[in-house]
Parts: structure tokens; C-alpha cells; sequence
């Protein structure tokens, strides 16, 4: 896996040949993406806590030529999916997470018509970082991903998503890792610690990195995200950050093998940091 993730890292940070041979087809889509993340305690400590993330995401029809990028980015259903997380606070800078298992459906289009639905299960393990330079909040996300995919539904009367159908087989077949690494800065805008009423700026980049037999390596580099927006915490359960969002998708599966998605568009995250206190009213 080590040469592969080296392989990887080299086409991120340098241009390679057999990616320049041709032109880069760009496939333009506008997205609008909402995150909810319901975090609580297990443990009176602090130690042991869960989350619950849940995302909704949607998505304009292709503009390949790049002619007309003000199609709506509510016309199609793109990605949903629920994700639960354990995890340990081992000290206030480092906490070990795991998803014991999380369920994605994904949509695809061509011509603006369903032509499959994808259905996918995962387990991941996770490494986060923290750290404080000043007004600066930096984090380091260290996730891997087992991802278990069903085989893409077509007949679309056999389409319920969560029990039917085809798609739901293949998934010991088609079973590919994912290397995940965030950074995200948050900038403290109007206060010395992250409060109530703190106003801050939220930016974070992340590089996926693909794994797995059935990976070759002009597929290593999966995708890229960048997010630059605005975030405010009401009080101390409750905070918003919205803003814009790239999203780069190193496809390389059409005829030429130089397809290449770049989505933008709204990104909306709600994070509530205590449910249990919040129900509660503290």
C-alpha cells in the first residue's frame, strides 16, 4: 500500500506524462452539500463520546463544455448518507475515532436521466489532531476507508435504496481502501478562544487516496476538496459554517481516460457539540 500511496503523492504534487498526453476533459456541476453532525458523551469524563454525521448532497447537470455553468445545483439527489462515530479522547489534542459501519447511496446521470444508483457500506478508523497557534485552530485528520460497493442498480422500478434489488450483491467482490488526510484552519475573528458568539473563518483542504487491488494507478489520486467559508457559535451546543466548496474528481474512465469532475457550489454544516446537555437544557 506504501508505494502505491508514494505513487499517488507524486501525481498530486507533479505532472505526469500519461495524465498530459491530452487534454483534460473538465466536467462542470454545480452542488449544494448540507452536513449534520450530532455529537454527545458516553462517559462523564469526557473520554468516551459518539457522533452521529449525516449529509444530503445535490447536484446540476453536467456542463462538459463549460459554455453554460449556471445550471441549478438543487436539480438532482447526488450522495446521502448517515455515518455514526465512537471515539476517544485520549488528551484535548489527540482522539482516536471509529465507524463501525456507515451506509452511502450515490445517484449518477447521464442526460439528465437516473442511470444507476450505487449503493456502498463502510467501516472506518480515525486520527485527529489538534492544535492552537494564537487565533489559529488547526486540525489534522488522519481516516482510512474500507469500502464495501454493490453493483449499480439499473432496473429502476427495483430502486428502493435501502433493502432491494440488485445492488445490494457484489459487495465481497467489489471492495476497494481509501487514504483520507484534512487540514482545516479555523481563524478566530472576534474572540481568543472558540465561545459563544465567535465569529470565525473555516477553511480546510482534503486529499483522497485510493487503495486496493482493483485500483490501478492512473486512480490513485480520487479526488481533492477545498472548502473557504464563514462560521459562527451561537452558544455552547450549537454552531453553523457555510461557504464554498471545489470538489475535484480524477475519474479517468471515459474513452480517452482524461475526464475530470469539477463541482462548486454551497456547502452548509450544522454541528451540534453536546445533543445529550442541549436536550437537557443546560
Amino acid at each position: 500500500m506504501s508505494k502505491k500511496i508514494l505513487i499517488a503523492l507524486l501525481i498530486l504534487f507533479s505532472e505526469n506524462q500519461a495524465f498530459t498526453q491530452s487534454p483534460r476533459e473538465y466536467v462542470h456541476n454545480n452542488v449544494f452539500w448540507s452536513m449534520s453532525f450530532f455529537n454527545g458523551k458516553l462517559s462523564k469524563n469526557g473520554k468516551f463520546n459518539y457522533e452521529i454525521e449525516y449529509q444530503y448532497r445535490r447536484i446540476s447537470d453536467p456542463d462538459i463544455q463549460a459554455v453554460n455553468r449556471n445550471g441549478s445545483p438543487f436539480a438532482h439527489l447526488q450522495t446521502q448518507f448517515i455515518r455514526p462515530w465512537l471515539y476517544y479522547q485520549l488528551n484535548p489534542n489527540v482522539r482516536f475515532s471509529l465507524s463501525p459501519i456507515s451506509w452511502f447511496g450515490a445517484w449518477n446521470y447521464t442526460n439528465g436521466n437516473l442511470a444507476n444508483f450505487i449503493p456502498e457500506y463502510r467501516i472506518t478508523p480515525q486520527v485527529t489532531v489538534s492544535q492552537a497557534i494564537g487565533r489559529v485552530l488547526f486540525q489534522h485528520r488522519f481516516r482510512y476507508e474500507f469500502r464495501f460497493l454493490g453493483k449499480p442498480f439499473t432496473d429502476k422500478e427495483q430502486v428502493n435504496y435501502l433493502t432491494g434489488g440488485g445492488g445490494y450483491e457484489g459487495f465481497s467482490d467489489n471492495t476497494k481502501g481509501r487514504v483520507r488526510y484534512l487540514l482545516r484552519a479555523n481563524i478566530l475573528l472576534n474572540s481568543e478562544k472558540m465561545q459563544a458568539k465567535t465569529l470565525y473563518s473555516a477553511n480546510w483542504d482534503e486529499v483522497f487516496i485510493s487503495t486496493g487491488e482493483k485500483v490501478g494507478n492512473a486512480n490513485l489520486l480520487d479526488q481533492n476538496r477545498i472548502f473557504i467559508g464563514l462560521g459562527y457559535k451561537f452558544d455552547t451546543h450549537f454552531r453553523v459554517e457555510t461557504g464554498y466548496l471545489n470538489q475535484t474528481i480524477f475519474k479517468f474512465n471515459n474513452a480517452t481516460k482524461n475526464n475530470v469532475d469539477s463541482n462548486s457550489g454551497l456547502l452548509v454544516a450544522l454541528f451540534i457539540d453536546d445533543f445529550g446537555g442541549m436536550l437537557k437544557g443546560k
